[in-house]
């Protein structure tokens, strides 16, 4: 990397990537800011978990992925919609391995959505503290059989693929 520039000034103060006061400063610890080479604009918050390879019967990232993600009235992308600031939401588990586990949330924002980090973030937590304060079991075992049938559905019904690849993903 010796022929990049260094851009970073170290005398100017770091921004800060969450107010004092908010919720995310317990939790959150690195904002990075990319000039992207396409047009796109995306809010990710990465959580790291502990290894998710002894849960994969019941699967807990997909189930969270499964409400984080859900698109109908009520839910994370219906609020930010209505506020003008995504488009599009996708959460679930990005990488597993022996050691440890990560769960993303990612929100393909709009060019207003791209200012509100901050309150994009704060929608986020605030749904998964109303999931874990308001979630009774029913409806967890409710939503918890409908990702399993999907799941069957789409497993019994995957199309073909080439043989390097399906084994590799099995074997994931």
């Amino acid at each position: 990397f010796s022929l990049l520039a260094n851009r970073h000034d170290p005398a100017a103060p770091p921004t800060p990537c969450v107010s004092a006061g908010s919720p995310l400063t317990a939790i959150m610890t690195k904002e990075v800011r990319v000039v992207p080479v396409k047009d796109v604009r995306y809010v990710r918050l990465v959580f790291p978990l502990p290894p998710m390879h002894g849960h994969y019967k019941e699967k807990p990232t997909r189930l969270l992925g499964h409400f984080l993600g859900h698109e109908s009235a009520g839910s994370i992308l219906s609020h930010l919609k209505q506020k003008g600031w995504a488009m599009e939401l996708m959460a679930g588990d990005s990488q597993s391995d022996d050691g440890f586990s990560t769960f993303e949330v990612t929100v393909e924002t709009t060019e207003e959505g791209i200012t509100k980090v901050n309150e994009i973030a704060s929608v986020v937590f605030e749904y998964l503290a109303m999931l874990r304060r308001d979630l009774d079991e029913a409806a967890g075992l409710a939503a918890f059989d409908e990702v399993r049938t999907v799941s069957e559905t789409d497993f019994r019904f995957k199309p073909k693929e080439g043989p390097m690849s399906y084994v590799s993903s099995l074997s994931v």
